[in-house]
């Protein structure tokens, strides 16, 4: 057996199994934010979206209501971050490259 391969789990035929998933969205609430921000440690990672209520150009302070904190571990928000470029990737190529600053 190669290092890569895996071996089956006992009891099991081996067989590659590619589950669907099904969403239960009946407790899901949907918030939009216009700022976010990333911050970390070794066992986690923590994602914080909200809402920037003044943004003067000049002012020294910008306010932020904060609405959403995600909190994964670093291994799922990498593949969080694969995602979301699958979803960039799959926008532009619809409705062409978006700009950024």
């Amino acid at each position: 057996m190669e290092k890569n391969e895996m071996s089956p789990i006992p009891g099991t035929t081996g067989a590659i199994v590619n589950p669907t998933v099904d969403w239960d969205d009946t407790q899901s609430v949907t918030h939009y934010a216009n700022i976010g921000s990333v911050m970390g440690r070794r066992e986690e990672m923590i994602m914080v979206f909200g809402n920037a209520e003044s943004w003067k150009q000049g002012s020294e302070t910008i306010k932020v209501k904060v609405t959403n904190r995600v909190v994964m571990n670093p291994f799922t928000l990498k593949r969080f971050v694969r995602i979301l470029q699958q979803g960039v990737d799959q926008y532009e190529s619809r409705f062409g490259e978006i700009k950024l600053d």
